[in-house]
């Protein structure tokens, strides 16, 4: 009687436990989505500067004028084959280079515009292998016709979308394009309260460009000599000049 009394409290003990894992699985974070929140957590995208930090003046002059780096995306599909990586013509005519600097796979359907008078982006792509981890870097990519050649050139060795993060395809830097669009670290500023009243501008690092620009506009019109002042998004920023 008593060896079976200690058998149904340890079969008791078993089944309490075996429950208990069950809940904390269900109670358990869902995995992240290594597309939408890349690299390991060590990276230094997943890791916090802390509440000790302090943000100082770099002492740098407020530059002009900004402007972005075009950062392409891209999931390649399970069939779709190597195919050729050709260097481009020229920085204002990509397509139509001979020279292969290496293979890519992308899809047919991906097409990237070839560059033109005042736009030549650096366009700075990462391709998602099938696998899911592989990343492929490619800067200056062009393709202006679907299924056409591409053009463009190999940027680092292939990364791992578990890895640290740190190279990719930015021409200047080297650094990864997959980070930064994926997953928010600012929160955007308020929207004005009309449409009049100026609001301060997206950059985190400068956040009221909007400001400063607003207030300089206006002090060119109260001096005068102005026919005409555009004003609009950062599309027209270089219209700023005398024509």
């Amino acid at each position: 009687m008593k060896n079976r009394s200690l058998r149904q409290l340890a079969d008791a003990f078993v089944v309490v436990v075996a429950l208990a894992g069950l809940a904390s699985g269900s109670l358990a974070e869902e995995p992240r989505d290594p597309w939408q929140w890349p690299f390991a957590s060590a990276s230094i995208w997943n890791t916090s500067i802390g509440s000790e930090a302090v943000i100082a003046p770099a002492g740098l002059a407020a530059a002009p004028r900004a402007g972005i780096d075009e950062e392409l995306l891209f999931r390649v599909s399970t069939s779709v084959p190597k195919q050729k990586l050709f260097a481009p013509k020229s920085w204002d005519a990509r397509s139509g280079g001979t020279t292969q600097v290496g293979e890519v796979r992308i899809d047919d359907g991906v097409v990237v515009p070839d560059a033109r008078k005042g736009f030549t982006p650096n366009a700075c792509a990462a391709l998602l292998m099938p696998d899911g981890k592989s990343l492929q870097h490619i800067g200056v990519l062009c393709r202006p016709e679907a299924g056409g050649p591409v053009f463009g050139y190999p940027f680092n060795p292939h990364s791992d979308l578990f890895g640290d993060g740190i190279r990719g395809s930015h021409a200047a830097t080297g650094a990864s394009v997959v980070a930064s669009p994926m997953k928010p670290t600012v929160e955007a500023p308020p929207k004005a309260a009309n449409a009049w009243s100026p609001a301060e501008g997206f950059y985190p690092a400068y956040p009221e460009a909007w400001r400063d620009l607003h207030k300089n506009n206006i002090e060119r019109a109260n001096a005068g000599g102005i026919d005409v002042l555009f004003l609009g998004d950062s599309l027209t920023q270089g219209w700023d000049k005398e024509l």
